[in-house]
């Protein structure tokens, strides 16, 4: 069987002290992938490490992405530690949970800052490099909340609509030079984040995340990060401009369980 990722291909994930980013960083570390973690918690990145170490060549750099010498940071790491970045995750964000008549400014802005503009910046940083060696794979995790309207959700909605419209515009420009650029849109996967949520509103979690949709299960990070692997590998080259819906179904169907219908 062929290897989906060539030898020596060097990763970038962000996000990746837990959650997502770790189990993305873990699969790509399975199938051969050297992984340089990103995380603005240097305690739980330097566990992560040692955690994933027995799997791979695993490094990590401690930075808050929203800074504006973070890119310079990354770059300069994955120079350090990977020879050059062939894959860049952009997994880092945080959520965003109200009304749009009761967002803050700041919390607009933190949300926006974070999930979509720091996304763009190291992506800028690390396409120069790209170019010159015509390779790079480019995943940017968005949501199924940046697909349709989520009631709560605006400042989230738009920064991952956003990340997804990016995804667009760097296939559309990039393609030529051996680039692709593709987008994931988890559902509700159990994470520590929808832990928290399945604790805290139980009758609706269970209604809106496995009644009603086909795939009567939450997603396990292991889901998401398979689509990860794909589309980061070789085997994806003509695969580009797209957002992958790993959500059980929910957002392609208007899906009506057995117990709700009239008809049996």
């Amino acid at each position: 069987m062929t290897e989906r990722f060539s030898a020596g291909r060097g990763a970038v994930v962000t996000g990746a002290a837990g959650g997502l980013g770790r189990g993305i960083a873990e699969r790509l570390l399975t199938e051969g992938v050297q992984v340089l973690l990103v995380d603005v918690d240097p305690d739980r990145l330097g566990d992560t490490v040692v955690e994933l170490s027995a799997l791979g060549q695993v490094a990590a750099v401690s930075v808050d992405l929203t800074a504006p010498d973070a890119p310079a940071t990354v770059v300069s790491a994955a120079a350090q530690n990977l020879g050059s970045i062939d894959i860049l995750v952009n997994n880092a964000g945080i959520g965003g949970s109200t009304h749009v008549h009761e967002v803050e400014e700041q919390r607009w802005r933190d949300v926006i800052e974070l999930n979509l503009h720091a996304s763009f910046r190291l992506t800028r940083a690390v396409l120069p490099d790209m170019m010159r060696r015509e390779y790079g794979r480019i995943v940017n995790i968005a949501s199924m909340n940046g697909m349709t309207g989520f009631r709560r959700s605006s400042d989230y909605a738009v920064s991952k609509a956003g990340l997804i419209a990016l995804t667009r515009s760097l296939a559309a420009d990039y393609g030529r030079h051996g680039i692709t650029a593709n987008a994931v849109a988890p559902g509700v996967v159990m994470t520590p984040l929808a832990e928290r949520m399945l604790a805290s509103r139980p009758q609706w979690y269970t209604r809106a995340n496995i009644e009603l949709k086909p795939i009567a299960r939450t997603g396990e990070t292991a889901d998401v990060a398979a689509a990860v692997a794909y589309l980061a590998s070789d085997e994806a080259g003509y695969v580009t401009g797209q957002t992958l819906a790993v959500d059980g179904g929910l957002t392609a169907t208007h899906y009506v369980p057995d117990q709700f219908s009239d008809e049996r």
